[in-house]
C-alpha cells in the first residue's frame, strides 16, 4: 500500500513552488520586481530590483504622485493628464481653476458648466451652482479639504449604509463628512459631538 511519503527535499521543493506561484502577481511599491512586473495602477517602475517612484515623483501612500514632477520630454500631456494634472512650465500642475490642497487638485470654486460636463464637480462630491463647484450640503473646510457637515446635519442617506459619498477620482475618496470634532451616528443619521463633549450652540465643548 502506498503511503505517499515525501522526503524533506521534495517538501522544500513543493514549498518553493507554491511560494513562486504566490509571487506571480504584479509587485507593489517597494516589493521585489526582479522576476515580475510592478503594479501598473501604482505608477511605479522597477529600479534596482525594487518597485519605486520616478526621480521627480513622490509616493503618497497609494500611487506615485506626479504633482510638480518634470514633464519635459515625450508624451508630456499623457504623463500629467493620467493623474488629472496639466503640463505647465515643464511640470505637472493643477489645471486652471483648480487648487492644490496638499493631497490633490481641489475643484471647489472652480468654474463649471452643467451643460458641458455634468461630472466635473460630482467626482469630488461637489455640485455645480452659479457656474462654480460648491458643497451640496455643509460648508467647505479648507483645513481638511472637504465639505463638512455641522452638528445635527444629515450624514447618512436613507438609501445608503455609509456616509454620503459622491464619487472617486483616482484612488482618493471624496465625501461629505462631519466636521472635525463630530462623528456620524448611524442610528440617528446625523453628526453628533464625540462624547463626553456636548454641543453648546457653536461647537462641541
Amino acid at each position: 500500500i502506498a503511503i505517499g511519503l515525501i522526503t524533506v527535499a521534495e517538501a522544500g521543493k513543493n514549498s518553493r513552488e507554491k511560494g513562486n506561484k504566490k509571487n506571480r502577481g504584479p509587485a507593489r511599491y517597494q516589493e521585489n520586481c526582479s522576476n515580475r512586473a510592478c503594479l501598473a495602477n501604482h505608477g511605479t517602475i522597477c529600479s534596482n530590483g525594487t518597485c519605486s517612484c520616478g526621480l521627480t515623483e513622490n509616493w503618497n501612500g497609494k500611487v506615485c504622485d506626479r504633482h510638480l514632477s518634470s514633464c519635459s520630454g515625450n508624451s508630456t500631456e499623457t504623463y500629467c493628464s493620467v493623474q488629472g494634472y496639466q503640463c505647465l512650465n515643464n511640470v505637472c500642475e493643477c489645471p486652471t481653476g483648480e487648487t492644490w490642497n496638499g493631497k490633490f487638485c481641489s475643484r471647489y470654486s472652480a468654474p463649471c458648466s452643467n451643460t458641458t460636463n455634468l461630472r466635473y464637480c460630482l467626482v469630488q462630491g461637489l455640485i455645480c451652482e452659479s457656474e462654480k463647484c460648491g458643497c451640496p450640503s455643509g460648508t467647505w473646510n479648507e483645513t481638511v479639504g472637504f465639505c463638512s457637515l455641522s452638528y445635527n446635519q444629515t450624514c447618512y442617506g436613507h438609501r445608503y449604509e455609509r456616509s454620503l459619498y459622491s464619487g472617486e477620482k483616482f484612488d482618493y475618496g471624496f465625501r461629505t463628512q462631519c466636521a472635525p470634532g463630530l462623528y456620524c451616528v448611524k442610528r440617528l443619521r446625523t453628526c453628533q459631538c464625540i462624547r463626553p463633549a456636548v454641543w453648546n450652540g457653536v461647537a462641541c465643548a
